[in-house]
Parts: structure tokens; sequence; C-alpha cells
């Protein structure tokens, strides 16, 4: 007996089906994920930058920081402004 909603095919060809869930659920989180991205990274020397990928050409990375914890900072209270004019020197 054949499944009522697949239809029958010949052997080796694959029946046309829809994406199974998880497909599509992994599908739609790569679709919202936030564009720009920004990431803290840390360099061979040990300090950190901010890494920002918007889709477009090569990652940017903005800033020079002693640590994780001051990159991340940066994301929460400066990333909505970017791309913007760079800080001013003090």
């Amino acid at each position: 007996m054949t499944h009522p909603k697949r239809p029958r095919v010949a052997t080796g060809q694959k029946p046309d089906r829809h994406p199974t869930p998880l497909t599509v659920t992994s599908h739609i989180t790569a679709m919202t994920k936030m564009v720009p991205h920004f990431e803290p990274e840390m360099i061979k020397t040990g300090r950190w930058f901010v890494s920002v990928k918007t889709g477009n050409g090569p990652d940017s990375h903005i800033g020079d920081f002693a640590t994780e914890a001051e990159a991340k900072d940066w994301i929460l209270t400066k990333s909505k402004y970017w791309p913007s004019k760079p800080d001013t020197a003090k």
C-alpha cells in the first residue's frame, strides 16, 4: 500500500517533499541574524577588537581593547552608532 500523500516514484528517484521542520528552522534562524553582527575577538597578542560582519565583503575590525569585557561594552554602548565618524582624539 502506498502512502496517500506521497506520490509513488521509481527506484532511485526521490519524491518531492517539503523541507523538514529542522531545515526550515535552520533557514529562518540564519535569515534573522542581525546585520551587521558584532562580536569580540582576541588577537595573538591577547588584546581584543570587535569584528563586524555585514555580509558584504571582508569583516571590519574596530578598536583595540585590553579585555573582552571592554569589547563587549563597546558593542552594547556604541555599536548602534556604527558606521559613523571615528572617535575624536581627546
